[in-house]
């Protein structure tokens, strides 16, 4: 009889995103990514509650008008910050090179980001449960796999 050395690696839980042209790499399985991605939807949530209690300016009122656009500057400065710290230091900068820093522009790249992140984690949940799943669900997931 021959020993036969059964080998065990871990997978890789690196998130590749494409973004404007560039390779940003998020590792979902550094301590605190999730914590941290989820306290970034946490505080966008507040910020957009913010940004929906902006009073309406109808241009006749400065003060209004004035904190409008600090509200919406507080704001792109958050989501920047936000892109920052999950994909490194500067790469909102990067991204957003050659082109205006827009507000809109910015959350849309954060809710790509989050539900990328979203979509990783689900993947890795359906991959392990698949794997130990007996034989009716092993059939139920591949009907939605197929689907």
């Amino acid at each position: 009889m021959t020993n036969q050395i059964k080998n065990f690696e871990f997978k890789s839980r690196d998130l590749s995103l494409k973004i404007a042209g560039k390779e940003f790499v998020i590792d979902l399985s550094k301590e605190g990514s999730i914590a941290g991605l989820l306290d970034v939807g946490t505080e966008a949530i507040a910020k957009a509650q913010e940004l929906h209690a902006i009073p309406e300016v109808d241009g006749t009122d400065e003060d209004k008008a004035r904190q409008a656009l600090d509200t919406m500057d507080k704001a792109k400065d958050f989501v920047f910050e936000a892109v920052d710290r999950i994909l490194g230091a500067g790469a909102g900068d990067q991204i957003f090179e050659g082109r205006k820093k827009d507000l809109f522009d910015a959350l849309d790249l954060l809710g790509f980001i989050m539900q990328e992140v979203k979509q990783a984690n689900a993947d890795r949940i359906t991959q392990r449960s698949s794997q130990y799943a007996n034989r009716a669900q092993k059939r139920a997931v591949k009907k939605t796999k197929k689907a």
